[in-house]
């Protein structure tokens, strides 16, 4: 329950982040204000290593959940803009082919080490929760998580060390 709380957190923090993205210095007639923004990771001091089988296994899952509750839920997107929200769910629908080809890529290297789908998937939800933040009460700690799985998930080589 908490993968898909954090899930749903992550899509709802990207449905808010990327409608600003797309079109900086654009306001929305009453919009309600914007959220402090995520921190920034900081840059890696040496190169980040590659994503290992598990981590690919975690961020595919995470990845390819966050497009199909985007795409399944579109009312989620409250009163954004058509445009915002166009360009939102193409986002999240490319997070979602990234999370396809990490899983993929983690599906092959489990059978190559003769391990089951279902082995690939755990490790991988394993994986992820490792990191996920314990401290519920401290609204930082999420939005670190989420500027973090970012890096991981989406830049690997830009992976905070």
């Amino acid at each position: 329950m908490r993968f898909f709380s954090a899930t749903v957190a992550l899509v709802a923090a990207a449905a808010i982040a990327v409608p600003a993205l797309a079109a900086p210095g654009a306001a929305t007639p009453a919009a309600p204000a914007a959220p402090p923004p995520l921190p920034v990771p900081p840059a890696p001091s040496k190169a980040a290593a590659p994503l290992t089988m598990e981590g690919k296994a975690g961020c595919g899952v995470a990845l390819v959940a966050i497009e199909q509750i985007a795409v399944k839920f579109p009312a989620m997107f409250g009163n954004v803009r058509e445009e915002d929200r166009k360009m939102t769910l193409f986002m999240m629908q490319v997070m979602g082919r990234q999370g396809q080809v990490y899983l993929d890529e983690a599906f092959a290297e489990g059978a190559r080490r003769d391990m089951t789908p279902a082995q690939v998937y755990t490790a991988g939800i394993a994986d992820m929760m490792s990191n996920f933040p314990t401290d519920f009460e401290d609204k930082s700690a999420g939005e670190e998580f989420a500027a973090k799985f970012m890096a991981r998930c989406l830049m690997p080589s830009g992976m905070p060390s």
